[in-house]
């Protein structure tokens, strides 16, 4: 079985590849995330995806919103302010934290290659899942009711949750 697995930053893309080279040590496993390293319509032109079954990781959006401010350290920045930051570093092309969470548009591309969407969330169900919050350790503040309600206004006002 040969696997790209596709995913967003901070949903859980370099655990899959990881469990799935250790579940199949003899296959090749290849990791791609996106948004960041370029437009979608671009990875679903890559002709590594010919002959690879596509695993799309995605997670919970409040949860990812949150654990993306937290990766980037950016606690003097409030965080309602944050979900409008357009990110230029890591060839984020200027996306702002919400466009990056617009899943079903990042995934439409791939479509034709039939992928497998997997949440982060279900994988976390299973007790050989070698998941590490790394940006969620005891130095970061749960995320708060009021950050959590701005995030999920945010994402309802643009028909982007649930």
């Amino acid at each position: 079985m040969n696997c790209a697995v596709i995913g967003f930053p901070k949903c859980g893309t370099t655990s899959m590849r990881d469990y799935l080279r250790v579940k199949y040590p003899d296959d090749n496993i290849v990791k791609l995330e996106f948004p960041i390293y370029g437009e979608a319509y671009k990875f679903s032109d890559f002709k590594i995806l010919k002959g690879y079954k596509p695993i799309i990781m995605i997670r919970d959006k409040v949860d990812f919103l949150w654990s993306f401010y937290n990766y980037f350290s950016l606690s003097t920045v409030p965080f309602e302010d944050f979900l409008d930051m357009p990110f230029r570093a890591y060839n984020m092309k200027g996306l702002t934290p919400l466009q990056q969470c617009d899943f079903d548009k990042w995934i439409e591309p791939f479509k034709k290659f039939n992928p497998m969407v997997t949440r982060l969330e279900d994988m976390m169900d299973k007790d050989d899942f070698p998941w590490n919050p790394i940006t969620m350790t005891k130095d970061k503040p749960p995320m708060s009711d009021r950050d959590r309600g701005i995030a999920l206004d945010r994402l309802c006002s643009l028909n982007l949750y649930p």
